[in-house]
């Protein structure tokens, strides 16, 4: 993780840092010392970084999430999109029609 350095498997990528821009966004204690903040702006989520600089864009093309972000991996919206048991949130992007 970019931001607190945890070995993070890369499914497991988007559930995490949606727990870091959860506790940025309501201004919760991190439970562990973080190296680099969340961005307050549209937070990229797989790193963290804010999305408006250009260096993490996500796009959604046929229903497949690609993301230039070092930290991305690819992922199909309506699979990564199911609430299960094991995976309680899902980090999932949405789609900007403006």
């Amino acid at each position: 993780c970019r931001l607190c350095g945890a070995d993070v498997k890369e499914t497991d990528r988007q559930i995490h840092m949606g727990q870091h821009i959860v506790r940025a966004m309501c201004g919760a204690p991190e439970p562990v010392k973080i190296m680099n903040p969340v961005a307050i702006r549209y937070p990229c989520g797989f790193c963290g970084a804010a999305m408006t600089d250009t260096t993490c864009c996500i796009s959604i093309k046929s229903g497949k999430a690609n993301s230039n972000c070092p930290y991305a991996y690819s992922f199909q919206i309506a699979a990564a999109s199911q609430f299960r048991d094991s995976r309680p949130g899902t980090n999932v992007p949405i789609a900007c029609n403006l």
